[in-house]
């Protein structure tokens, strides 16, 4: 939906798809309405907070709210705003991107309670399990991980490299092996010599996969 709004908050015109969106018969019932009428009252002052910020010149890229239509249903929708100006470059109005992302949002909380499954599920295994970026660093440990090497959730919090963990002659063998995993490679499990937080040395068998979000 295309939202065009004055300086005072008022539809000035809407195209086709903000009529469907918002669930009246035209554009003439939208048209001369509080823009604000389009969103659920609970994001009202949050928008209203926004368009302060912009008129400011401190404008979001993007925001999200749930827009209420008429019919009192509501959906999630990233709303993408510019400030309109008259050719001597003083504002006049605004015109809104509304797009509705309730597929997105489903997605994203079904994402969130597949890694908390997982999360429920490794924190239970006599094995640790770790979750390490693109960067190297762990995000994630299990209760097992930090009781067998005696790192802390605040260690991990503070950063740690995972490459830190393997004894020095051994980093190149593991750095090596990550990149061959990047790059599509399966491998086998792979003996390793591990450092625990206090110095001390204990061999560990790795298992790596990569995680894949977005063909990414």
């Amino acid at each position: 939906g295309i939202v065009i709004i004055d300086l005072a908050g008022n539809v000035v015109d809407v195209n086709e798809a903000t009529d469907r969106i918002s669930g009246y018969r035209d554009k003439s019932q939208i048209i001369g309405r509080d823009a604000f009428d389009l969103l659920a009252p609970t994001d009202r002052r949050l928008a209203l907070e926004d368009l302060k910020e912009r008129v400011e010149g401190r404008p979001k890229e993007r925001v999200e709210y749930s827009i209420c239509p008429k019919d009192g249903r509501s959906f999630e929708a990233e709303l993408t705003a510019s400030t309109l100006r008259d050719e001597n470059g003083s504002p006049i109005g605004y015109i809104a991107v509304i797009r509705d992302i309730t597929e997105r949002k489903q997605a994203e909380e079904a994402l969130r309670q597949s890694e908390q499954k997982f999360k429920d599920l490794a924190e239970q295994l006599p094995q640790t399990i770790v979750e390490i970026d693109t960067e190297g660093r762990f995000t994630y440990v299990n209760h097992y991980g930090f009781e067998s090497t005696g790192y802390t959730e605040e260690d991990v919090e503070q950063g740690i490299q995972a490459i830190d963990m393997f004894v020095p002659e051994q980093r190149y063998i593991a750095a090596e092996n990550i990149g061959r995993i990047l790059a599509g490679e399966q491998l086998e499990g792979h003996e390793y010599k591990l450092l625990r937080k206090d110095g001390t040395v204990y061999t560990a068998l790795i298992y790596t996969n990569t995680v894949m979000r977005d063909g990414k």
